[in-house]
């Protein structure tokens, strides 16, 4: 899991980064920052392990993960693409 950097505004006197869309956070404590920073990564690092499985399985790019459950409970172990 990689921490994306986390940057300071001299101007604004802040801290920021930029959330899992793009969007920028900001904060005035360095914890707050570290910690949002923290769950922007945990976030990116789900949907790439989600992709990761999407593309092993060979499922539908809108497969979610109801479907896996109602699959996997029926015992299907492949989804038609």
């Amino acid at each position: 899991m990689t921490m994306q950097p986390i940057n300071w505004s001299e101007m604004d006197q802040k801290y920021w980064i930029n959330d899992i869309d793009g969007e920028v956070m900001w904060f005035e404590s360095s914890l707050d920052v570290k910690a949002a920073a923290f769950e922007v990564a945990l976030k990116q690092a789900a949907l790439t392990e989600r992709a990761a499985i999407v593309a092993f399985l060979g499922m539908k790019d809108n497969y979610d993960f109801d479907d896996l459950a109602r699959d996997l409970q029926a015992g299907a172990h492949h989804h038609e693409k």
